[in-house]
């Protein structure tokens, strides 16, 4: 398949998803709605390990996840593995404190760690960020305990343009210079503050991103009425994710709900200028005190939440997981791409693309999940060309990275092949009742079994192999889907098995 540049035409809602889409609009002026939606994340690691009890911030970083403890904590990372649920490593920050760490991030070289929150009276006069190379942190399986030198970070301190100087202190949780959310974008860090007298949040730029006092500068501000407690930004493309929740008040009948917002298709870094979706989680009852958010993945992430023990609550520090997949428009690719496709012939895959420009570093990487990439060919500057693949016997997924003209990682949509062995079945797709409906070409009967897991590996049902004849099946697994909005399908017959995504409708 092959996506094609979009048209310049009249604005509007862009988003087919939107309730107000317009289909002749091409430019997006910001004005989508949507219907309400609620989504519960899956959760993964329960509880966390015991030495994570106030996660506050997540990130994903070549390969890994990395956590830390907020307020009052040692001034250490945590490298965590999200199934055995083990810290592999502890990297101290020489020299650093932490006073109120509240979110992390990294920009492909360097690690920040925001050690900026606010909330006991927004009188702090200490705002900082600890910048350092990632290639500082010593190897893992040699180093499990180690330490950056203090001469390897830089400090880069910080006061809010719009707040006078020294700060005015004022009553526990009611400023509006709280913050607990931070991406790092275009060569600045963006702060998404907790404002817990209007419920919005004002985005803040610092540049420039180095050691000295700096200065947070105001964009804009959006209404979301929940206090923002973290933020992250997909790997190679303009869609950011906002964490929050309000504050409990069961007499007004709220129990601590969760949110995430969904910052999509904006232009440049005008990040509430485009569209902005907000799906409704659970209460603090199931989420605890969510506070970090990361992606691992173009789609898939990672949520995790503070131990909550008042008022009666005992809720875990939990890792959770998210896909937000069905939320997002999959027709985008980055205009600089024209077309990129594949097309799969005996054991080849042939990957053909285009560029409107010259492009540096590209890279095509192939994947057995989706999830996991790895490059399989490389070159320094391209804007057309092919590559043939020898593929595997289950399905293949691709995708193209490469540098824009300002020096930033892109990413194109992600294609899929069909199985090899197993073309004969397609059109699939399954609903929370846990039916599944599929066609069998072809003129033979075959014998094929199913099965279907979890994003997180966990078995949900089993279809013993059965004979089936050319056409439309539709077969029942026992129970219900309920909550999963994406699940592995893997399709068994005497000849190979096949797993592929499937989008639960």
């Amino acid at each position: 398949m092959a996506y094609l540049p979009r048209i310049e035409a009249q604005s509007g809602c862009t988003d087919p998803l939107a309730n107000n889409y317009s289909a002749a609009a091409i430019t997006n002026n910001g004005s989508c709605t949507y219907n309400p939606t609620n989504y519960i994340p899956v959760i993964k690691v329960n509880p966390l390990n015991g030495a994570l009890i106030e996660t506050s911030g997540l990130q994903f970083i070549e390969g890994f996840l990395w956590t830390f403890n907020d307020s009052g904590g040692e001034p250490v990372l945590y490298c965590i593995d999200t199934i055995t649920n083990a810290i592999l490593q502890s990297v101290t920050l020489g020299g650093a404190t932490n006073t109120d760490w509240e979110d992390i991030s990294y920009d492909g070289i360097h690690v920040y760690v925001g050690d900026f929150g606010n909330n006991i009276n927004g009188g702090r006069t200490n705002l900082r960020i600890y910048k350092f190379p990632f290639s500082s942190i010593p190897d893992r399986l040699s180093n499990p305990m180690a330490t950056i030198p203090a001469a390897d970070i830089e400090v880069i301190q910080f006061t809010w343009s719009d707040q006078p100087q020294p700060p005015v202190a004022v009553a526990p949780q009611t400023t509006r210079f709280d913050c607990e959310a931070m991406i790092v974008d275009a060569g600045k860090i963006h702060l998404f503050t907790k404002n817990f007298g209007e419920q919005n949040t004002v985005h803040y730029e610092i540049s420039p991103i180095t050691a000295g006092n700096r200065v947070a500068m105001p964009v804009d501000t959006f209404p979301t009425n929940y206090l923002v407690t973290g933020a992250d930004k997909m790997p190679g493309e303009n869609i950011i994710v906002l964490l929050g929740y309000v504050v409990p008040n069961p007499f007004a009948g709220n129990f601590g709900n969760h949110f995430i917002t969904i910052l999509s298709d904006y232009p440049a870094t005008h990040y509430f200028s485009g569209n902005k979706r907000t799906l409704n989680l659970p209460n603090v009852l199931t989420m605890g005190q969510a506070e970090g958010i990361a992606f691992r993945n173009n789609r898939y992430g990672y949520i995790s939440n503070e131990a909550v023990n008042q008022s009666g609550l005992n809720i875990p520090s939990q890792l959770k997981a998210f896909d937000i997949r069905s939320f997002i428009t999959e027709t985008i690719l980055s205009f600089e791409l024209k077309a990129f496709s594949v097309t799969s012939k005996n054991n080849d895959d042939l990957l053909s693309w285009e560029f409107d420009r010259r492009i540096f570093e590209l890279e095509l990487q192939q994947s057995g999940d989706a999830i996991s990439f790895k490059t399989i060919y490389q070159t320094p500057a391209s804007k057309s060309g092919n590559q043939r693949v020898q593929s595997s016997r289950g399905t293949d997924f691709y995708r193209l990275k490469w540098l824009d003209a300002s020096g930033s990682e892109q990413y194109s949509q992600v294609l899929q092949t069909n199985a090899k062995g197993l073309q004969k079945i397609n059109n699939i797709s399954a609903n929370r009742q846990g039916k599944l409906v599929f066609t069998l070409q072809g003129t033979d009967v075959s014998r094929v079994g199913f099965e279907m897991l979890s994003t997180d590996g966990k078995r949900i049902g089993l279809l013993a192999p059965s004979f089936y004849s050319p056409g439309i099946h539709q077969v029942y697994f026992p129970g219900f889907l309920g909550s999963q909005s994406l699940v592995f399908l893997r399709i068994l017959n005497q000849e190979v098995s096949q797993t592929q995504p499937v989008w639960v409708q």
